[in-house]
């Protein structure tokens, strides 16, 4: 089939045909990738789809049925192959997974959108659509990549992920340059990728603190919280099953307040899966009784959820710079830094200098970072113009 004249679409489901087609691309100085997987059956979602294309072909990888993935490992791992991706952050984790390689270098539509006024988080769809001013259907986004065999429908729509990211990788560089952002976007690109290469999966020990409403229970109740939670955790990843299917937060917080001697004790708990309690609480018991016997000292401590010698409006002031001076830039106040980020910055302003927080370097302190220091240093004035708009001025004489 093909979704344009310019690029046949092969839908690749054999080893012997995902070796033809990546010797066939294996000249392409830029491949586009994408992926489809499954993410709420798992704990490490499933890989169902890679989808690439060298400008003028697209190949649609089935990764269940074309074995090993070498021949294309060897093809995206070319430090002098330009990989294109949209939002790279979701996909190269799942593929290092399933190819165990790297990927650079890479361009990134997405982060390079988010620095030419297009929001944080742009669509493809809307991307696209904005960029290149085609319409893309984006229907098939959440239909289930398992089944076999794929749809019509389906492989359109992946095929249609890759179809016009070299497009957009010229567009979108040519957009940086006129900007004067190419730079930028190097710089962003680059923190992106050191964060993506320095994740390693949460400490099992602090897993508690993605339990929903863990901060209602005391420091003792936390200890045993945190004791479930790294099982939680541990069981999930062994099994390769969503968190849930482990056992429900709800079940984890009920366990830890109520902390049953029994069997019969647990099934008394209306919060609990009773198929979990039947499963798990042999295992269970045992971990509830150690947590409660904890000396105090090894308790997690309760947050306070108190600003530090923050004075009444400073945050919200400094916000309303970085949202004033994003629209400006037309960046989205999110991508110069976040509420936390900026807290932090604020919390440490008697000594800035010496702090490497990211709003005050690169970019972000060309746009934002300098006044920001300034703004906190009381340099700068703060009024309201005729329009509404608030304004960031130098004080006189300063």
């Amino acid at each position: 089939m093909s979704t344009s004249p310019q690029q046949e679409v092969t839908y690749i489901a054999t080893p012997k045909t995902l070796e033809v087609f990546c010797g066939a691309i294996s000249d392409a100085k830029r491949i586009a990738v994408d992926t489809e997987f499954v993410g709420e059956k798992y704990y490490y979602p499933r890989l169902e789809l890679i989808q690439v294309s060298d400008g003028s072909r697209i190949g649609l990888i089935d990764v269940q049925t074309c074995g090993s993935l070498e021949p294309l490992a060897k093809v995206l791992s070319d430090p002098e192959r330009l990989k294109i991706f949209h939002a790279a952050e979701s996909d190269i984790p799942i593929l290092r997974r399933a190819l165990e390689c790297e990927f650079l270098p890479l361009f990134d539509t997405q982060v390079a959108a988010s620095l030419l006024g297009h929001g944080a988080q742009i669509s493809l769809t809307n991307l696209v659509r904005n960029q290149l001013g085609v319409q893309v259907s984006s229907k098939q986004s959440t239909s289930d990549w398992s089944q076999r065999p794929l749809t019509t429908a389906q492989l359109e729509y992946a095929a249609n992920d890759v179809l016009h990211l070299h497009e957009l990788e010229e567009a979108l560089r040519a957009d940086l340059a006129s900007e004067n952002r190419i730079q930028w976007y190097e710089d962003e690109q680059q923190a992106r990728l050191e964060s993506l290469s320095s994740y390693s999966e949460d400490d099992i020990w602090d897993c508690y603190r993605r339990v929903k409403d863990w901060v209602s229970l005391s420091p003792r109740e936390m200890a045993i919280l945190r004791e479930l939670a790294a099982w939680r955790e541990e069981t999930a990843r062994r099994e390769n099953v969503p968190r849930r299917m482990v056992f429900t937060d709800e079940g984890l917080i009920e366990l830890s307040r109520f902390s049953p001697g029994t069997r019969d004790a647990a099934r008394k708990l209306r919060r609990i899966h009773q198929g979990q309690i039947n499963r798990y609480f042999d295992t269970l018991a045992p971990l509830i009784k150690h947590a409660s016997q904890l000396p105090r000292d090894q308790w997690p401590e309760k947050p306070t959820g108190e600003r530090p010698d923050i004075p009444t409006g400073l945050l919200e002031l400094c916000q309303a710079l970085v949202r004033t001076e994003g629209e400006r830039h037309r960046i989205a106040p999110t991508v110069i830094a976040t509420s936390a980020e900026l807290q932090r910055v604020v919390n440490n302003r008697a000594d800035l200098n010496g702090n490497g927080f990211p709003i005050l370097k690169g970019w972000r302190g060309v746009v934002v970072g300098e006044k920001l220091k300034a703004l906190l240093r009381g340099e700068i004035t703060v009024s309201v113009a005729e329009s509404g708009e608030l304004l960031f001025e130098d004080r006189q004489g300063t």
